[in-house]
């Protein structure tokens, strides 16, 4: 995993600071990117793949934690339900609405997972709060430079192109 860096030429420096490091999330670096948080002083509080978190949802849905949801524009009506199913929702919708069987895929998204995303990281700042790292692969991921605790990560797209991009100059160290 390579780090790069970059000066910004300007004096304004927008969410980051005059000088970021930038490297690049690849799955099969996931240990050399996780030493890179932790150097760079983030601190994880929690880490899930979207593979993990597949797996877990479909866990949920085969438990019987999750069976059907409401889904007016693409649902079953609630009569044509087979039977059974028609009484385990009963006493929630009152025999009304549309049904549709959740899937892990579905929850995946309920639960905030977008197309293409492949990793999160729960960080957090100055011990006050806890955002999200979500990565996709190949993504590229810039942090201050030489005041690490200034600013949390960020990622900047699969491209390695910051705001104002022509204000900045990739530096060799």
């Amino acid at each position: 995993m390579k780090e790069r860096i970059f000066k910004n030429l300007e004096t304004h420096y927008n969410n980051y600071g005059p000088y970021v490091k930038v490297v690049q999330f690849q799955m099969k670096n996931l240990n050399d990117f996780r030493k890179w948080i932790i150097d760079n002083n983030g601190a994880i509080d929690s880490e899930k793949s979207r593979e993990e978190s597949y797996k877990h949802a479909q866990h949920l849905i085969d438990i019987g934690n999750y069976d059907y949801f409401n889904d007016e524009e693409n649902g079953t009506p609630f009569d044509k339900l087979p039977e059974k199913d028609q009484e385990k929702l009963y006493g929630y919708c009152r025999g009304h609405g549309k049904w549709s069987k959740w899937t892990a895929e579905r929850l995946l998204e309920r639960n905030g997972w977008e197309e293409g995303e492949v990793y999160w990281f729960s960080l957090r700042k100055d011990n006050t709060y806890d955002y999200q790292l979500i990565l996709r692969e190949g993504d590229f991921v810039c942090k201050e430079a030489y005041e690490p605790n200034h600013q949390p990560f960020y990622t900047i797209g699969s491209e390695c192109r910051f705001e104002h991009s022509s204000e900045w100059k990739e530096i060799m160290e």
